[in-house]
């Protein structure tokens, strides 16, 4: 039984090809999913009126209402991702917890921090991002891109 890690963008969590694929592997691996929801972040705080901002580990947080937002979306997504596979996957929010505090993590910098626990990582994206996340991972030999 393999272990197998993969991180999801939230735009394309719902797409077939990314649903299949879980499905054929989680018939004989152990499967963990990092589900992402930038696109879904961002147009929340904007709604409430907060400046997207970015530096070298993503997105920028300044607030706790900020931080409350973001959280309140990725639990949705994982809650959402859940559902549509039948509660049979773990599902993580890109989250990590140091004694009772919980930070925001960028998903793709999460599945580095995982990257020696897995055999086979694979992360989906949307078609146009294929790039972008082939240079994010390029010293990462494990980890395969899926555009869909």
């Amino acid at each position: 039984m393999k272990k197998i890690l993969i991180k999801v963008s939230g735009n394309v969590n719902d797409n077939k090809v990314f649903l299949d694929f879980v499905d054929e592997k989680s018939k004989k691996d152990k499967i963990v999913i990092i589900c992402g929801a930038g696109t879904q972040i961002n147009k929340a705080l904007i709604k409430e009126g907060y400046k997207i901002n970015f530096g070298k580990q993503g997105r920028i947080i300044k607030s706790l209402k900020e931080n409350e937002i973001t959280q309140k979306i990725l639990e949705e997504e994982k809650k959402k991702l859940k559902k549509k596979l039948n509660n049979k996957i773990y599902v993580k929010t890109p989250l990590i917890k140091i004694d009772s505090i919980e930070c925001n993590i960028n998903a793709d910098k999460l599945v580095k921090t995982y990257y020696l626990g897995f055999d086979e990582i694979h992360v989906f994206t949307l078609k146009k991002r294929i790039k972008s996340k082939e240079e994010i991972f390029k010293n990462y030999s494990k980890v395969k891109i899926i555009g869909v």
